[in-house]
């Protein structure tokens, strides 16, 4: 038994970010604003959908060796080729990366989210989920 075309993820992404960002020289007040347009072309029609995500931040740097970035985000998603009709989606998302550098392009960087996605469609695809992950960055 195959899987239904519909549902296929596979295809492309679009990700276009702006960021507008202050530098100043205190070491606990660094704001930023992202503003993402998000366009996601799968070969299936269930996931295909066009967004947008507003998002505010802010950097503590502790030091040159540890950041600490808080967010905040909300965003609007429109899932117009869907077989059953239009879903909408509009996620919530409040988190935080911590960035560590271990040596001079080496850096360790943990994230934890909090994300509640409000959904047209609320028995499958409202949810609300903790989301970390840890990982190494090398930067050229």
């Amino acid at each position: 038994v195959g899987l239904d075309p519909s549902l296929a993820k596979t295809g492309f992404e679009w990700h276009l970010r702006n960021q507008l960002s202050y530098l100043s020289q205190s070491r606990f007040f660094n704001p930023s604003i992202d503003l993402d347009l998000l366009v996601l072309r799968t070969n299936g029609t269930e996931y295909r959908n066009e967004g947008l995500v507003i998002g505010l931040n802010n950097a503590f740097v502790f030091s040159k060796a540890a950041v600490l970035t808080v967010r905040a985000s909300a965003g609007y998603q429109e899932y117009r080729d869907r077989p059953s009709g239009t879903r909408y989606d509009s996620p919530l998302s409040l988190g935080g990366q911590f960035d560590y550098l271990i040596d001079k392009d080496l850096h360790l960087i943990s994230e934890l989210n909090y994300i509640i996605n409000n959904s047209s469609i609320t028995e499958i695809y409202r949810y609300v989920r903790l989301v970390g992950g840890i990982g190494i960055d090398y930067r050229f």
